[in-house]
């Protein structure tokens, strides 16, 4: 029996729907949950999270992946995303999966890339029970990526001109069109992700690029190797994604290869715990 594929329709507490895609593995005992970063959607770029829910249906994990709101086919506008918005998003999704699903999970892995990450760590701090966490390219500290930014990416949208504008508009824009509002803001200058990762119980599992051109990797490997809960990867010539620097596309046999490394990374953390 292959796994099932489908839509779902999920309405949060404050009056947002959450566009998903669930797969159903056979003879599942786990469920992964996948959460994208910010200006992306529940597919990921180069369909990370459809490859990923494959090769994890393969090993009879099932999945969830789900556009936050403001983000894909999810309701919302792009202001309306912020951290807090991301907790309710997650915390509703994690609730829809005990009452989907009869007799529940034995257990919940997350799956965080980029600025998708943090709200797995701050949820497993505040009690959600997850086996395991998995971090690819995560936005650990708000400060080093966006507030007084280290990579070129960031410093194109996170600069004195950017932040004029939130005080005459209410936002700025990253990369030119999606709207950070002065309330996500702010709750990036209150709240550190590299903090909290040191002190949660699930085992952890953090890869990131060395050519990473948005989010600084040394961020991860400081934080990585002074904690013992985690177990980091920080693999050669990475971008912010599953590709090699310079092939955008994904194309070439290096990037082929470091996808499929990646991928199963993932996929065996998950299944160890």
């Amino acid at each position: 029996m292959q796994a099932m594929e489908r839509s779902v329709s999920i309405r949060t507490p404050d009056g947002y729907t959450l566009a998903g895609i669930a797969v159903d593995a056979e003879g599942a005992s786990k469920l992964a949950i996948l959460c994208h970063g910010i200006n992306s959607d529940k597919q990921e770029y180069l369909s990370m999270f459809p490859k990923l829910a494959a090769r994890l249906a393969e090993s009879h994990v099932s999945s969830i992946r789900f556009d936050f709101r403001g983000h894909g086919e999810s309701s919302g506008k792009s202001q309306d995303f912020d951290v807090v918005g991301q907790l309710i998003d997650l915390s509703t999704v994690v609730r829809w999966s005990d009452t989907q699903y009869k007799g529940g999970f034995l257990s919940k892995a997350f799956v965080g890339v980029s600025f998708g990450a943090p709200p797995g760590i701050f949820l497993s701090a505040t009690g959600t029970p997850f086996s395991s966490i998995s971090l690819v390219a995560p936005v650990l500290s708000y400060s080093r990526t966006f507030l007084n930014p280290e990579t070129k990416w960031a410093k194109a949208s996170f600069n004195e001109c950017g932040f004029e504008q939130v005080l005459k508009v209410g936002y700025l824009l990253l990369d030119g069109k999606f709207r950070v509002s002065a309330r996500l803001l702010e709750e990036m200058k209150l709240l550190h992700p590299e903090t909290v990762v040191r002190t949660i119980k699930p085992p952890v599992l953090l890869i990131h690029g060395s050519g990473d051109g948005m989010v600084p990797f040394q961020v991860s490997e400081e934080i990585g190797h002074k904690t013992p809960n985690i177990e980091i990867r920080i693999l050669k010539d990475m971008d912010h994604g599953l590709f090699i620097v310079g092939d955008d596309e994904g194309r070439s046999q290096r990037s082929i290869d470091l996808e499929d490394k990646v991928l199963g990374f993932i996929v065996e953390h998950i299944r160890q715990y």
